[in-house]
């Protein structure tokens, strides 16, 4: 079997799959209720996705170059996806009973986004250690970009 027929067999076993409305149903509600617990898949939360992506794949070329494969190590990278997930539904849904109950007005700042300053922080986090592991393979970057991030990291 080559690739092409490999694929077209992929293909129509999907979309015989999709062709259920109970899958479809089954679907929408699984991807409703992750998008109110995310508080929505907007491009912060995805850049920060792409950004944990990138920190995974260059830590991993790091420990590859090194000879240093850790499968504990790579259980922890995998784990932190999942912690980064539980951050993100706690910042969303304090802001929303703050929101809601109106408590955000008695804390003096109507503007309360915990969601935002917790994607950003973890962002921040990510985009510092892809920075690192790039150093590491020799590319060179103004030691100001490390600076600035790591004082946005302590602001937040």
């Amino acid at each position: 079997m080559n690739s092409s027929e490999g694929q077209a067999i992929f293909v129509y076993y999907l979309h015989e799959l999709f062709s259920y409305k109970f899958i479809k149903i089954l679907g929408a509600f699984l991807m409703s209720g992750l998008s109110f617990i995310f508080g929505g898949f907007g491009s912060e939360v995805l850049a920060l996705l792409v950004l944990m992506i990138l920190d995974f794949v260059f830590g991993f070329l790091v420990a590859f170059v090194k000879k240093d494969i850790d499968s504990g190590e790579m259980r922890r990278g995998i784990f932190k996806f999942i912690l980064f997930g539980v951050a993100i539904i706690t910042g969303h849904l304090l802001d929303v009973v703050l929101s809601a109950s109106g408590l955000g007005k008695l804390l003096q700042d109507n503007v309360i986004n915990f969601k935002a300053l917790i994607v950003a922080y973890l962002a921040i986090n990510e985009g510092i250690s892809i920075l690192e592991h790039l150093s590491f393979f020799g590319v060179p970057l103004p030691r100001k970009i490390f600076l600035r991030l790591k004082k946005a990291q302590k602001n937040l």
